[in-house]
């Protein structure tokens, strides 16, 4: 019998699905991925069908096989973006599209939540929340299907469930996802019929809270033909993509920092307690993939899409290293420009209503100015997250920021964040560390990190 002596990551993406093979000590030995679609039916909404997400987990997957004998996979480690919501009858089948993150249809219940109770959303539930708002606008809009649902889960949840063949009872979520699902008492991983009261959703529709970890099912037979994968291949829950991302940059010990650059820009601060801003609201609280630690958390949506959005309205014959450039020769400041990077609503504080604009243009101003404002306004956003870190935890100090994500690719971004923080940042060997395998879990001690610091960007003068 041969040696299981591979582990494969399998991260349900905005954009990609992607799977990569690791051997036991972490070396990446193959990969396949598959690009997913997102609809936008109406303003303020995003979604896709809830079959796009098995599809695609099989073709990457199916990539795989192609690559590695098959035999040699001991297990299958599922993460994905966190937020958006899939409703699944008795059966584990789908019966409402994937509601994703980006959707806006629900901020009329988020409005009303938050108008009258977000004082006790924020204490329970450390953010406001993804799942419940959009099961209440499916209630309300849907309401034949929406009897038909019997658990809610995200994207990785439905993945797992489809890949092992189970019904709702299989239905999970992991620690770390718990405060997106709307309701759950994060302290105390439970049920809190505070919140369901407040989205008048049954408690019945949570799916079972699993620590980082924990298997979850086996591949089932029908999925193991068309992947090309042996059936019985272990699945396990692994952490949301923000915390699993967050770990594999080493991401273990309270101050430490890790600057997401990906669909959108999110900055995460370990701590050891749980610190929800229930007054000034600006920053999130959720646990973090490491029992017992939290990340506080400020992101800016969809920054990514918007920072692809420029370059694809307003193309450069060079692309983006020629928008790179040109912006790297401007002043700081992109001569008196501000650009407002909310292109799709406002999160940290929630006010969806706040979008996208450039502030101040003038017939001197170009495309590399109008660039350049964009990757400064991340920075200027960042500066208000860590100053809401501090007045939550005093001693919060950062002295380094770790970069992960496609937009750690953008050295003069990087140089800028660094720049308005005053604080260094230091890319990383890779730059995606959102695949996760239980075994990588580091002792929680400093230097545990399972990646090396490569480069640093220090601030000017």
């Amino acid at each position: 019998m041969k040696r299981q002596d591979v582990l494969v990551g399998l991260d349900a993406g905005t954009s990609t699905t992607r799977a990569i093979a690791f051997t036991l000590d972490g070396k990446p030995i193959a990969e396949g991925a598959a690009t997913v679609t997102l609809l936008h039916p109406e303003p303020a909404w995003v979604e896709q069908p809830a079959e796009v997400l098995f599809e695609s987990a099989c073709q990457a997957l199916h990539a795989i096989a192609r690559q590695v004998d098959p035999l040699r996979i001991a297990a299958i480690g599922i993460t994905g973006q966190m937020g958006g919501l899939v409703l699944v009858g008795e059966d584990g089948q789908a019966v409402s599209p994937h509601l994703s993150w980006l959707d806006g249809r629900a901020g009329t219940e988020i409005d009303r939540v938050m108008a009258t109770d977000s004082r006790r959303l924020l204490d329970l539930g450390g953010l406001p929340p993804y799942l419940a708002p959009k099961a209440a606008w499916w209630r309300s809009e849907r309401p034949a299907l929406f009897k038909q649902a019997h658990r809610m889960v995200m994207p990785a949840g439905y993945i797992a469930l489809r890949l092992a063949n189970l019904d709702a009872g299989g239905a999970v979520v992991d620690h770390s996802s718990l405060g997106f699902v709307g309701l759950f008492d994060v302290t105390n991983a439970e049920v809190s019929p505070a919140l369901c009261e407040l989205w008048a959703m049954p408690a019945s529709l949570a799916p079972r809270i699993v620590p980082a970890g924990e298997v979850v099912g086996r591949l089932s037979l029908p999925v193991a033909r068309s992947t090309g994968l042996p059936d019985g291949v272990t699945l396990v829950a692994a952490p949301g993509d923000g915390p699993a991302g967050w770990l594999g940059a080493g991401a273990v010990d309270p101050g430490l920092t890790v600057d997401t650059a990906g669909t959108s820009d999110h900055i995460g601060i370990c701590s050891a307690s749980y610190a929800p801003d229930t007054e000034e609201q600006v920053l999130i609280c959720l646990p973090s993939a490491i029992d017992g630690m939290w990340h506080l958390q400020g992101y800016t949506s969809g920054t990514g899409l918007t920072h692809r959005w420029h370059l694809e309205t307003f193309p450069l014959p060079g692309g983006v290293a020629e928008a790179e450039r040109l912006a790297a020769l401007l002043p700081p400041g992109s001569e008196n420009l501000i650009c407002i990077s909310h292109f799709g609503g406002r999160t940290c504080p929630y006010d969806p209503a706040v979008s996208g604009i450039w502030l101040g243009l003038t017939w001197r101003h170009h495309n590399e100015h109008l660039y350049r404002a964009i990757l400064e306004s991340v920075a200027y956003e960042y500066a208000c997250y860590v100053a809401a870190a501090r007045r939550l935890d005093p001693a919060y100090t950062p002295n380094e920021v770790r970069v992960i994500g496609g937009g750690a690719a953008s050295r003069l971004w990087t140089q800028i964040k660094a720049d308005v923080l005053g604080v260094p940042f230091a890319l990383m060997e890779e730059t995606n560390y959102t695949f996760w395998a239980p075994h990588w879990l580091p002792e929680r001690e400093s230097g545990s990190s399972t990646t090396w610091l490569q480069r640093r960007a220090r601030p000017r003068g």
